[in-house]
């Protein structure tokens, strides 16, 4: 199993947490933020679209350690300030050379315009 990265980034993963019921009987919820320190993130894909405005897409692979809870549903907030959403499903990666587990693989995406 991959140890956090020692010299990784620091991400804060977003989720929800239903906090209480409303005078309606509706869920609450609060955005909870969990501090998540050795992770690596690389840059995927960049599409534009200029039909009448532009429009930015950008995707982001993040690799987080083993353990942490992150869900199709969560955002991914950077050092920066900037927000991400999980696309798809998290993944744990795998080595196929080695078996070892690599931690938990996620894809991201940020749309811009």
């Amino acid at each position: 199993m991959l140890a956090p990265l020692p010299n990784g980034l620091a991400v804060s993963v977003l989720g929800e947490a239903v906090t209480g019921r409303d005078g309606y009987g509706n869920d609450v919820r609060t955005e909870t933020a969990t501090l998540v320190y050795g992770c690596a993130s690389w840059p995927l894909t960049t599409v534009e679209d200029d039909q009448g405005r532009t429009l930015v897409t950008s995707g982001r692979a993040l690799l987080l350690p083993d353990g942490v809870a992150i869900s199709a549903t969560s955002k991914v907030r950077f050092d920066d300030g900037s927000t991400w959403r999980v696309q798809g499903d998290p993944e744990q990666h795998q080595s196929a050379l080695t078996g070892a587990r690599g931690g938990i693989l996620v894809t991201l995406q940020k749309v811009t315009g």
